[in-house]
């Protein structure tokens, strides 16, 4: 071998490769076609594997990838942020639905800032002179584009609740972190795939229409209350005290976090669409 040190990081060599850095001495053959192909393929598997697992838990083992993740078990997973980055180009490519978005609509009337949204709207309007009629249209579709971009601004606010409510279970703020991160991207994958058909399912129950008197909004809020909860609840078993009621407050809590939470994204969505519009 008549390379001494490593080209990574500088270290000394003491085989073909770097025991600092990991880093593996090239040589010709390395870099023929056969090994490309061969490392090609490796990797497409590896990753491959690595995905499966990692949604298969999820979906249907949330405790057991926190908690194998949190304690060092991380080789054959991906890491939380890259889940979520990579559930999020699942939310680029679908319409989703309003509880990420918002529409004008939703901004000038369901919100409980709406009076004041609608009064700066109109009065813009106004100066513009235009109707808004042919101002939500846009608004609609630059928001749209803005929310999946500032989604992960909810990923540290709840890494934080995560945090405040398990740190004396020994949960440190990075892991409430990575956490969130998998929550969220949990989130995202049954927001557009489970909760819309879930809804609309309850939707045609005639008992709970009845119950809502109709209320789509009210149908979707409680499905995506109940989908979360669940999901929290199981997911952070690994932090469990041994007093149930103390951890079902704990979740209790961490559910009820979420309303806010959700209002200040929109909040901030609506002031950077109008401010791009």
């Amino acid at each position: 071998m008549s390379q001494t040190h490593c080209k990574s990081c500088g270290a000394e060599l003491s085989g073909r490769f770097c025991a600092v850095c990991g880093e593996k001495v090239l040589t010709r053959e390395d870099k023929s076609v056969k090994v490309w192909l061969k490392d090609s393929v490796l990797n497409l598997v590896n990753i491959d594997g690595k995905l499966i697992l990692t949604l298969k838990e999820l979906l249907f083992f949330p405790s057991r990838y926190a908690l194998n993740y949190s304690r060092g078990v991380r080789v054959k997973y991906l890491k939380p942020l890259n889940l979520f980055l990579l559930t999020n180009v699942l939310y680029f490519l679908l319409a989703g639905a309003e509880t990420f978005k918002t529409s004008l609509r939703s901004q000038m009337i369901g919100q409980p800032y709406s009076g004041w949204v609608s009064d700066i709207v109109e009065k813009d309007l106004a100066s513009r002179g235009t109707s808004i009629e042919a101002y939500a249209p846009a608004y609609d579709q630059k928001t749209g584009e803005i929310s999946k971009l500032i989604l992960i601004v909810l990923v540290p606010v709840l890494g934080a609740v995560f945090f405040l409510s398990f740190n004396k279970m020994g949960l440190m703020l990075s892991e409430g972190f990575n956490l969130a991160f998998q929550f969220w991207a949990f989130f995202t994958i049954a927001f557009n795939l489970f909760i819309p058909a879930l809804a609309w399912v309850l939707y045609k129950s005639f008992g709970l229409m009845i119950l809502t008197g109709g209320n789509t909004d009210i149908i979707y809020s409680l499905v995506i209350l109940a989908f979360s909860g669940l999901y929290i609840f199981l997911m952070m078993k690994p932090w469990k005290s041994k007093n149930s009621l103390s951890y079902l407050a704990r979740i209790i809590l961490i559910q009820g976090s979420f309303y806010p939470m959700i209002l200040v994204y929109r909040f901030i969505l609506f002031g950077l669409t109008f401010w791009l519009v």
